[in-house]
């Protein structure tokens, strides 16, 4: 009995520690982020934005309109799910970075388990079967080490708005864990599970309509049965793909569906389709070369755009791409070796995956690294069944292999923790950016503001005016430069920034809003307010420029003015302190 006991005990000691040497790698190597402050979107997603400091939008959305930018009431809409998380993390911490990267690590973790878990189901799916106990073991495994320690990630997980990327992932998976353990025991909780996480991913990022294409692939790749019988699994899983159509209505100020469908494919600059299509052709091979070599990683890339197919870049970016999408498409068909046809599904997967961004969807910027995240779960599981394919053609002993993927997790993890240092303070981070893009307004504009935040405002300048002499029409960047005068307390400068942000920018709510600061100080509150009031009128939402317009009404001893403003508010932001605040001074002087 007492050895059945602890028999019983190693068989289930055993089966953890895949876990926990998965969990124990993420924790020490994402341990030097836990401080890492906000960084980039972060500012317009989370610090700025009022609809995640008030639960009340989640339960009645539509009470969001007032912030009817990108970052508001779009991002309520069509990401819910991602904002809510957001909203969860403030009402628990406030703006304490700590908690919010508690939950990204948490996320990546998990990811990193369930990437185990699909990959195990993988190999007990009707065409994959006969693996060694060993194969079961170990390819999951290093699939799930690598994915959780490879560099690549630490954009995904380390820069908290792109909990976005790595929340979605984590649906998408269960999604294709649901569906796998569904089709494997018949039971329908798991079929339940699996829709439930394909809603859930729909309204956390737009990356997940791949899904029930991908899912529909995963069918007929590795499962077997009636043709019938498996569209009809498939059937509701697809008709998912409505969810994002839907919530682009909702937001959209067209009644037109081809409208709809393209304002929100439209690029958000003046480039063409075609050249955002063909600059996406190398911008693939640059996320291939990360994750096969992951060194010169790069926050804010500025790369070249390409405007003609026949370049030879991309042209020959185009044929490696088909090449592998050809050879993952045939192969299947062509040999019944499992480790071949995971490799397959694995790069599929990654294309696949890529595609929402990574084609003739213009979005905002060409690469960000974080778009990796999702499609490199099947780059890496691709990869893996590959070396294994390998092992067994030559012969290799276990051992071998075993050891090669130890050195390669030990060597990505390095990578990881070494990055995760440069991400752990904003000005070290935007410093190596600079060292990398040496030619980008954008990133001398975020190093200046790092600069300002650390109290050098001097080097700020310099900064801004480098930003400026590269884009001279950067609205943005005289706006910050305007800010560094005034915290000089050169009012006279800040001034003159300001006006030409707004020459440049006509809508710039927040410069007009500085501008109302400078006036506010010098003590003409009446000029100041006339900025606070442009500034409200041009974003509803702007609560620093509604409480600035209320506080001055009241400094002029305009209560009836200042507590209508500030009731209006209260309306937007009930929760909001300053506000509460203002509004009792305001009662509390009244004759």
């Amino acid at each position: 009995m007492l050895n059945f006991r602890m028999l019983e005990r190693r068989t289930i000691l055993r089966s953890m520690l895949p876990a926990l040497l998965i969990i124990g790698i993420g924790l020490i190597i994402y341990s030097n982020t836990f401080y890492s402050p906000f960084y980039f979107d972060d500012e317009y997603y989370i610090v700025k934005n009022p609809v995640i400091k008030d639960l009340s939008y989640f339960w009645g959305p539509s009470k969001a309109k007032d912030f009817e930018n990108i970052f508001g009431y779009h991002t309520l809409v069509m990401r819910y799910i991602g904002d809510l998380t957001f909203a969860l993390n403030y009402e628990l911490h406030g703006l304490d970075v700590s908690g919010y990267h508690a939950a990204n690590i948490a996320i990546h973790l998990i990811n990193a388990l369930l990437a185990y878990l699909l990959t195990s189901l993988v190999l007990k799916t009707p065409r994959t079967g006969n693996s060694s106990e060993y194969e079961r073991l170990l390819l999951p495994l290093a699939a799930a080490l690598i994915f959780v320690s490879h560099p690549v990630q630490t954009e995904s997980v380390t820069y908290i708005t792109q909990r976005f990327t790595s929340l979605a992932a984590m649906f998408y998976l269960l999604s294709f864990i649901g569906y796998a353990k569904f089709r494997l025991t018949e039971k329908k909780i798991w079929y339940a599970a699996a829709i439930t996480s394909a809603i859930l991913g729909m309204k956390t990022k737009e990356i997940v309509f791949t899904l029930p294409p991908m899912l529909t692939l995963f069918e007929f790749m590795f499962f077997e049965g009636d043709a019938k019988k498996r569209i009809k699994h498939l059937l509701p899983i697809l008709l998912t793909l409505i969810i994002i159509p839907a919530s682009l209505f909702v937001i959209s100020k067209h009644a037109d569906i081809a409208a709809i469908l393209n304002d929100a494919t439209r690029a958000k600059s003046d480039m063409p389709r075609s050249d955002y299509l063909f600059t996406q052709f190398r911008v693939v091979i640059t996320y291939l070369r990360l994750l096969m070599l992951p060194v010169n990683q790069n926050l804010d890339y500025n790369y070249p755009v390409y405007t003609s197919f026949l370049n030879p870049d991309v042209f020959l970016s185009f044929i490696a791409i088909a090449a592998l999408i050809g050879t993952a498409s045939i192969l299947p068909l062509k040999t019944n070796d499992r480790h071949l046809r995971i490799a397959s599904f694995g790069l599929l997967w990654f294309f696949a995956a890529l595609s929402v961004e990574s084609s003739m969807i213009p979005t905002q910027d060409m690469i960000f690294e974080h778009r990796t995240y999702l499609p490199s779960f099947g780059f890496i599981v691709s990869a893996v069944s590959l070396l294994f394919f390998m092992k067994d053609k030559f012969c290799l002993r276990n051992s071998y292999v075993a050891a090669f993927l130890a050195i390669v997790t030990i060597v990505l993890c390095i990578l990881t923790y070494q990055r995760n240092d440069i991400w752990a303070d904003e000005l070290t981070l935007w410093e190596d950016t600079a060292k990398k893009t040496t030619d980008k307004a954008r990133v001398y504009n975020n190093l200046g503001f790092a600069c300002n935040k650390k109290g050098q405002p001097d080097r700020a300048i310099v900064l801004y005016r480098t930003a400026l002499s590269l884009k001279p029409d950067y609205a943005e960047a005289y706006n910050n430069l305007g800010y560094s005068y005034y915290t000089k307390k050169m009012f006279s400068e800040a001034i003159e920034q300001y006006e030409k942000a707004i020459s440049l920018m006509p809508s710039f709510a927040e410069a007009y809003n500085n501008l109302g600061a400078v006036y506010g100080d010098k003590n003409k509150t009446d000029i100041a307010l006339e900025y606070f009031k442009t500034a409200a009128r041009l974003n509803p939402g702007f609560i620093s420029a509604r409480y600035n317009a209320a506080l001055a009404y009241f400094r002029m001893g305009m209560r009836q003015e200042a507590m209508k403003e500030t009731s209006e508010l209260l309306k937007i932001m009930p929760g909001n302190k300053q506000a509460q605040e203002l509004y009792a001074k305001i009662v509390s002087s009244s004759p």
